[in-house]
């Protein structure tokens, strides 16, 4: 397996400056470091030809503004990306089914998100955010927005007990969804709205404390949760 770093432009896409390399077969490269422009059709590239090959990504040095939509989709092979420092904005299902993703790491730069981006991400435990992001935290791995008092994701390979901080006043959409390696949430007294679908998918999940003061909880909220969940919910 190969190691390569490349520097693209307006006008030499990734297809070109990986036979450029001199490399034939871009799915005997593991180890991929990319540095000025990258478009579309370069995500499309990696997602078409590098799927299950493509381990380490850094685009850190890149100029990207936008993460489209299932960029890195099905790219079960990646276990550590590094993204762009210009990137402002990354779109829904970005990830998904990356099975083989560890951990992320949010630069200061972005400060818009689509929805459950890192879905069927099983092996993610952990998502980091850069301490300068104007917009969103990170406290023991999870996501959060700056102030957080909304718990936007729990990585799905998660594992065990986890007890939410008692700055959150609400779970947002698919927070803790397909996180089947957890077994208990404790919810603390600030917590006010559960949001549609938070903790669908748990199917490890066996006890939910949830506090007197949670007025809102959303359709669909424990659905496919496989297990009987013991609750509590104070008077």
């Amino acid at each position: 397996m190969t190691n390569i770093s490349l520097t693209l432009t307006s006008k030499l896409r990734l297809a070109q400056a990986i036979k450029n390399a001199g490399i034939e077969n871009p799915a005997t490269v593991a180890r991929l470091t990319v540095a000025g422009t990258m478009t579309d059709d370069d995500f499309a590239y990696i997602r078409e030809n590098m799927r299950e090959t493509l381990q380490e990504l850094d685009m850190g040095e890149a100029l990207v503004v936008e993460i489209g939509d299932y960029a890195f989709s099905g790219c079960a092979g990646l276990t550590a990306v590094v993204l762009p420092a210009s990137a402002v904005e990354i779109d829904d299902y970005a990830f998904y089914e990356c099975a083989g993703l560890t951990s992320v790491f949010i630069p200061a730069s972005v400060v818009k998100t689509g929805n459950v981006i890192f879905h069927r991400c099983t092996g993610l435990t952990s998502i980091a955010v850069h301490p300068d992001n104007p917009v969103f935290a990170s406290d023991d791995g999870v996501w959060f927005n700056r102030d957080k008092t909304v718990l936007i994701s729990c990585p799905e390979g998660r594992q065990g007990d986890y007890v939410v901080p008692a700055s959150v006043t609400k779970i947002g959409k698919y927070a803790f969804s397909d996180c089947t390696g957890l077994t208990s949430v404790s919810l603390p007294a600030s917590v006010q709205t559960i949001e549609y679908g938070a903790f669908e998918g748990c199917a490890g999940l066996t006890s939910i404390v949830v506090p007197a003061t949670v007025t809102v909880i959303a359709e669909n909220t424990f659905a496919d949760c496989t297990n009987q969940i013991l609750g509590s919910r104070p008077p």
